[in-house]
């Protein structure tokens, strides 16, 4: 499994996450939904950047 570093911007906030999957677009899907409880602005701008990638760490 690999360890990825996520920037995520939605509408005016910004932040960055780590996720643990086996490749990016994965990375991104678990991403999402660990912010979307958070989320309550459903027209809101949402985008990501993996911004680093840890290889092989469990």
């Amino acid at each position: 499994m690999n360890k990825y570093t996520i920037r995520y911007y939605y509408g005016s906030y910004s932040g960055i996450r780590e996720v643990y999957a086996d490749d990016e677009e994965t990375a991104i899907a678990k991403m999402w939904r660990i912010l979307r409880k958070n989320m309550t602005l459903p027209m809101a701008y949402k985008s990501e950047e993996i911004i680093d990638v840890e290889y092989n760490a469990d």
